[in-house]
């Protein structure tokens, strides 16, 4: 396990905060081409709570008379749903948002802008029932 760049505050909630910029090369993005057709997902705790999600979609594109052309996108942004009773978490969510990606099907380098933003919500279930 590695400490993540995401700084998820309790009860601060955030709207697209800049995670980082990142330009890929030619390798960087032969892999996550790769990891995006295999369908690879990331995984990380919150409280000791899972969540994960998927790095990128594939689009595939069907023209009459022509084979299929797959397109392949990287999200860039992330979405962090967390609900809490008093002062401990209970439930954390996760999602990216297919409109913000950006295209890796072709080219040798890419500058890369990743974001995030979370969202606070109080809720009644128990802390005891946290896991259910």
């Amino acid at each position: 396990l590695v400490n993540s760049a995401y700084d998820v505050s309790f009860r601060v909630d955030k709207e697209s905060e800049a995670l980082c910029s990142k330009t890929l090369n030619e390798k960087d993005l032969g892999k996550f081409r790769q990891a995006v057709k295999d369908d690879y997902y990331f995984q990380m705790y919150y409280d000791d709570l899972p969540i994960w999600g998927f790095i990128g979609k594939t689009e595939k594109i069907l023209r009459r008379g022509a084979k299929p052309e797959f397109r392949y996108y990287l999200f860039t942004h992330v979405h962090f749903d967390i609900s809490y009773n008093g002062d401990r978490i209970i439930e954390i969510n996760v999602s990216t948002d297919p409109l913000r990606t950006v295209d890796i099907t072709d080219g040798d380098s890419a500058t890369v802008d990743f974001s995030y933003s979370v969202k606070w919500k109080e809720t009644t279930i128990p802390y005891a029932r946290r896991m259910e």
